[in-house]
This record gives C-alpha cells, structure tokens and sequence, in this order.
C-alpha cells in the first residue's frame, strides 16, 4: 500500500509537486517506521533481551 503510494506520487509530480512531495515523504516516514517496528519485535524476541522486553512492558503498562 505505502509504495503504491509512493508510485503515485512520483508518477503526478509534474501535476501537482507540492502534494506529490508531500504524499512521498509521509510514505517515506511510515515505510520507515513500519521498518523500525519489525525490526524491534525481531530483536525482543530473542531470549538475550527478555530484560528489555521487561522494562518495556512495565513501562508501557504502568
């Protein structure tokens, strides 16, 4: 969904830059974090970083 986003903007720069542009770097930034978010759940859960999975839910839940 996020590159068909991206696909779209790049495809309407001549029409309209400003909200291609704008389109681009929102899909940029959830692409981004989509990725960060992926890469966190892989890393806590490895069993090295059960301590940190810890904090994190004690922190989020208090």
């Amino acid at each position: 969904m996020f590159w068909n986003i991206a696909y779209i903007s790049l495809t309407n720069i001549y029409r309209n830059k400003f909200r291609s542009i704008l389109f681009f770097i929102i899909t940029l930034f959830i692409s981004h974090s989509l990725f960060l978010v992926n890469i966190a759940r892989e890393f806590l859960g490895l069993p090295e970083f059960a301590g940190v999975k810890q904090f994190f839910f004690i922190v989020i839940y208090s």
